[in-house]
């Protein structure tokens, strides 16, 4: 049963204090795409001081204090909190927000569960946390990774690639941008020793132990050794703040060094500097690095965690090893001593978060994943696991894993205005797909129909008026298959082996007038929505939330102009992937 629509989500964290956690907490709940839900933000250690603009996006903070040591009377509270606010969707942000909420939303009954694990401390965690992280993924549906690397880790957990999925992290990249009409950021020109300019390098980032900041300041020191005018800027508070700037007392770099704190307004900021430098020793998605990417800044990056897939090396920017100063410090000296190569990075970086780290690519996404239909009842759901151990020649869900191929299928059709649009992409991509087709329109596009045979597709019996079967006899359910089946065998002469139930009920009008009838009953094992999408890029969130494997069946209808769009980047991952698709047919005999 899917959810209703009038969805209220609860997002649970340790605090907004600031983070690329808590901001992108911040981004979720001001987005345009979720910011009509009812939304809470649920802390239990402190508010934190990005609470306010979290307010200020019309989202209310509730704090459930935890209490030092294991707080098991949490769980009691927080599910309290859940059931009095009448929360339906709960999405939960770091280790102990997730091993609480998870207890809790189970004793509030709560319908959808979702964990984002921003970081890939997972393959490091001691003992405990792995214990907490295994109990805890016992009661989420969806456990969402901010990059390939850290879903990836998921795997040791027993995560399974249905339950686990990546949406990278995105930015509001227009809030960010230096060239939003498209003017070029200016060549860089070395610093004029008359007016004693020098090259601002900065960084914005928690001042803690895995953000590596030490060795920025150990290539800081290199660079000025050598000669080179610098001046290192670094937005951002942390623990290790005083630590921090003792060593740069040590290093006798101070008098070049600024210590700015947290900055609220980010952006004013970034467009002061000449290059970013992030040297973190492990990372998932920085929203940091993303910030600066979108700013046109020349970036310079360590190799660790999900910074590879946003950093392109030597295209949209440098990657050196981490832990090694010397390295940042010859990237740096790369960009300083070529001006010209610098603005390409810059450039190039700012079109990459553009085309695949935007906050809109990423709500929509996470859009997509809030109206997921829950896990069907325990008993219902042995009920679906014994249907599809079925033979496939009575009941198909998807195809063998074992063979790079896939099922592309269309329902509803034909349609006189979607349907010849259909048609023209799948030839130009070279694909073969099967028509479920309902009797219906058969009768009023008889022509259609016969395009759809002529150009190498299969036909399905898809009814013959598109009723819910569940409301149908035995007697009535065969008449709405046989109808369609005369259809097919007056337009083609051929006979049709294949049904697929409206509405994908399964009842004992639908399979029993199937097997009546001698028809493969054909299920599906991705539906992307696409007949409920007001844009494309709802359709390919989707598709970032349900990846396509080998053997997949994948549901579609293309009967709105934002399902048409998008078939073409389908059909581009299936290329890419290379998966051959094939005909429900061919699925049946391998």
């Amino acid at each position: 049963m899917a959810l209703n629509g009038q969805q209220k989500i609860a997002h649970v964290v340790l605090s907004l204090q600031p983070g690329g956690l808590e901001r992108l907490v911040c981004t979720l709940v001001s987005s345009p795409v979720l910011s009509t839900w009812p939304t809470i933000v649920v802390c239990l250690d402190e508010p934190g001081v990005l609470a306010p603009m979290v307010e200020k996006a019309g989202c209310r903070v509730v704090m459930v204090k935890r209490r030092p040591g294991l707080d098991l009377g949490l769980i009691g509270r927080l599910a309290t909190v859940l059931k009095r606010e009448g929360v339906t969707v709960v999405h939960t942000h770091s280790l102990d927000p997730m091993l609480y909420a998870g207890w809790a939303t189970w004793l509030a009954s709560v319908a959808l569960r979702i964990h984002t694990q921003h970081d890939i401390w997972l393959r490091t965690y001691n003992w405990k946390d792995r214990l907490k992280f295994r109990v805890a993924s016992i009661f989420f549906h969806k456990i969402v990774g901010v990059s390939q690397d850290t879903t990836r880790a998921f795997g040791q957990y027993g995560i399974s690639s249905t339950q686990g999925l990546t949406i990278l992290n995105g930015i509001e990249e227009k809030k960010f941008s230096r060239t939003p009409n498209g003017k070029s950021r200016p060549v860089l020109k070395a610093p004029d020793s008359r007016n004693h300019r020098e090259w601002r390098v900065g960084t914005v980032a928690r001042l803690s132990p895995e953000k590596g900041i030490h060795h920025l300041l150990h290539a800081h020191s290199i660079l000025q050794a050598r000669g080179h005018a610098l001046r290192l800027v670094l937005v951002g508070e942390g623990p290790q703040r005083g630590e921090l700037e003792a060593l740069a007392e040590e290093l006798e770099i101070s008098s070049s060094v600024e210590f700015l704190g947290y900055q609220e307004n980010v952006e004013t900021f970034l467009s002061t500097f000449d290059f970013f430098a992030l040297p973190s020793l492990t990372e998932g998605i920085p929203l940091s690095l993303l910030e600066a990417m979108a700013n046109g800044l020349p970036v310079v990056a360590t190799d660790v965690g999900g910074i590879p897939e946003i950093i392109v090396h030597q295209e949209s920017g440098l990657l050196v090893p981490p832990g090694q100063p010397e390295a940042l410090a010859h990237a740096l000296l790369q960009l300083i001593q070529e001006p010209v190569e610098a603005k390409r990075l810059g450039g190039k970086a700012e079109d990459r978060i553009r085309e695949r780290f935007g906050m809109t690519a990423m709500s929509e996404a996470y859009h997509y994943l809030y109206q997921m239909e829950p896990p069907p009842p325990f008993l219902r759901n042995v009920v679906k696991r014994v249907v599809q151990k079925l033979p496939r020649q009575w009941m198909l869900w998807q195809g063998t894993r074992d063979i790079r191929h896939i099922a592309v299928t269309f329902d509803d059709g034909p349609d006189p205005i979607y349907t010849p649009q259909i048609l023209d992409i799948l030839k130009t991509y070279g694909v073969t797909a099967t028509f479920f087709l309902v009797g219906e329109r058969i009768e009023r596009h008889k022509g259609l129909v016969r395009q759809i045979v002529e150009e190498g597709h299969e036909l399905g019996n898809h009814s013959f008026t598109h009723p819910s079967f569940d409301h149908l006899s035995w007697k009535e359910a065969v008449e709405e298959i046989e109808r369609t089946q005369s259809l097919f065998h007056a337009i083609t002469g051929r006979p049709c082996r294949l049904f697929r139930p409206p509405f994908g009920k399964l009842c004992v009008g639908s399979v029993l007038g199937a097997w009546m009838t001698r028809l493969t009953c054909v299920m599906w094992s991705i539906d992307l929505k696409d007949f409920q999408a007001t844009s494309s890029g709802e359709i390919l969130a989707a598709l970032q939330c349900q990846p396509l494997q080998s053997g997949d069946v994948l549901l579609y209808h293309g009967t709105n102009p934002s399902a048409v769009k998008a078939l073409p980047d389908i059909l581009d991952v299936i290329v890419r992937q290379n998966m051959h698709p094939v005909h429900i047919s061919k699925m049946l005999t391998v």
